[in-house]
C-alpha cells in the first residue's frame, strides 16, 4: 500500500492517511514536512519486520527494530 506520492519534486501524504498515520507541515523552504504519528510508527515497524518496507538499494536492515515511545 502506498502512503506517500511525489508531487512537484517533493513527497506528499495521501489525504486518507493525513492525521491517521502521518501529518504534514509546511517547511521554511515551502515544501511539506512529513511527521510520522504514533500509529504510523507502529505501521512502519510492522512493515519493516515483515520485510515489506522499501529500502534504499544496497541497504542492509538491522537484525531488530523496536518502537521507542
Amino acid at each position: 500500500m502506498q502512503y506517500l506520492f511525489r508531487r512537484e519534486g517533493h513527497w506528499v501524504v495521501y489525504s486518507k492517511f493525513k492525521g491517521v498515520l502521518f501529518d504534514e507541515a509546511l517547511g521554511n523552504n515551502g515544501r511539506s514536512k512529513i511527521i510520522v504519528l504514533e500509529h504510523g510508527q507502529q505501521t512502519l515497524v510492522g512493515l519493516y519486520q515483515d520485510s515489506r518496507l522499501t529500502m534504499k538499494a544496497g541497504a542492509k536492515p538491522a537484525r531488530t527494530l523496536e518502537l521507542v515511545v
